[in-house]
């Protein structure tokens, strides 16, 4: 009796057990519907050695892929792809086979990868190259006109997808984001990857920016300046950082707390409280102490300095703004600024 009841209880866990099992599937991700382009041996590299681009896709049921100009060997038959998701990492592999041949193509290869969510992929790979970001595609900042400097004596319209150039060529680009700071561009016969570095939103330093047929050697190292065309109006400061060893020394430096600081264009915004009658007699400077440190990224040291006569209790606020212009350092284009003790990044 008693090995009939253990019987009965094992197998009603049993149930429960299969009965949790089939209420709460798992699912698992598997690649299908893979198709592939023929041969294309007409294909050009670009300076960094890649061909390709990639088109991701998600659905309600997975992700859709599309990798154009995938490189195989001359007597590829068949494109094996294999992927593993692991910690918000969608690793992907794809190989041509065989793989015996020594010379090399390219072929433009399709697949789906079922039981994949969105919600849980933060960036996918392939072949060991990072090709999507979740969030990876910031406020397009680069939607207009612009001109091009130096060189070209052209001017530009940048849409989301395509770069047209207006003048001296006829040439259309598109391109893609890679990350905030980087953008894949499309040239006819070309493909590179692209240094963005936004120094205010209406003049942008674009590395390796060159026009297929310009004779520059080598053309991955050739910089090219944006300023945009009709942009926002300049800032207007407050005042004019003072540079001067002397009064950076000898300012005067009534008590204050600094606030915030912010920086727009060229114009430092900062924002300090102390104590007195109205604030309205207060004299504030900035003054950098005129030397240079060669950080990295380098750093200039300034002081705020307050000379306040007020003899009242009362705690008051005010934000001055400085034209901050001045401390640019030719060769670089980013000063880490010491203000008081109180640190910000100054990018232009």
């Amino acid at each position: 009796m008693k090995s009939l009841k253990f019987f009965f209880l094992a197998a009603l866990a049993g149930m429960m057990f299969a009965s949790c099992e089939n209420n709460n599937p798992v699912a698992t991700s598997q690649v299908s519907n893979i198709t592939f382009t023929e041969c294309n041996k007409n294909l050009l590299k670009s300076a960094d050695g890649t061909t390709d681009r990639v088109d991701v896709e998600f659905t309600n049921i997975g992700v859709n892929i599309t990798h154009y100009g995938l490189e195989v060997h001359c007597d590829f038959d068949t494109v094996l792809v294999t992927q593993n998701l692991q910690n918000g990492v969608l690793n992907i592999t794809e190989q041509g086979e065989p793989n015996n041949a020594k010379c090399m193509c390219n072929t433009d290869v399709s697949y789906s990868i079922n039981g994949i969510s969105k919600n849980n992929v933060d960036s996918i790979v392939i072949n060991g190259e990072v090709v999507w970001r979740a969030n990876q595609q910031p406020e397009n900042s680069l939607i207009g006109k612009w001109s091009v400097t130096p060189s070209y004596c052209s001017s530009i319209e940048i849409t989301a997808n395509n770069i047209n150039f207006l003048v001296e060529s006829n040439e259309t680009w598109s391109y893609q984001w890679l990350s905030n700071d980087s953008i894949k561009i499309v040239r006819p016969g070309y493909t590179t990857h692209n240094k963005v570095i936004f120094h205010t939103q209406d003049s942008v330093t674009i590395e390796g920016f060159w026009l297929s047929d310009a004779a520059i050697f080598p053309r991955e190292d050739y910089d090219a300046t944006l300023i945009r065309i009709g942009g926002q109006p300049q800032q207007n400061c407050d005042q004019d950082v003072i540079i001067s060893e002397t009064e950076y020394a000898n300012a005067p430096n009534s008590p204050f707390t600094i606030i915030s600081m912010q920086i727009l264009d060229n114009c430092l915004k900062i924002k300090f409280g102390a104590s007195g009658c109205s604030g309205s007699t207060w004299v504030v400077k900035l003054i950098d102490e005129g030397t240079l440190a060669y950080t990295y990224p380098a750093s200039r040291t300034l002081r705020l300095s307050l000379d306040n006569q007020e003899m009242c209790d009362a705690y008051f606020g005010k934000e001055i703004s400085f034209n901050i212009e001045d401390l640019q350092v030719q060769n670089e284009n980013r000063l880490m600024l010491n203000i008081s003790g109180n640190f910000i990044l100054y990018e232009y």
